[in-house]
């Protein structure tokens, strides 16, 4: 399976709409006892974000 984060949302907008997409590094996972599983994310800094 593969997973993509994204946002979603009508509310206040976190970024424009012409921002690039920003790279991320999986920290971390958690699996909980029904099976749905929580994934961390942390922005990667120092990266070219071309």
């Amino acid at each position: 399976m593969v997973v993509m984060p994204i946002l979603l949302g009508d509310g206040l907008r976190l970024t424009t709409d012409k921002s690039t997409p920003a790279p991320l590094q999986l920290t971390g996972t958690r699996t909980f006892p029904d099976g749905s599983v929580e994934h961390l994310y942390t922005p990667v800094r120092g990266q070219n974000r071309s």
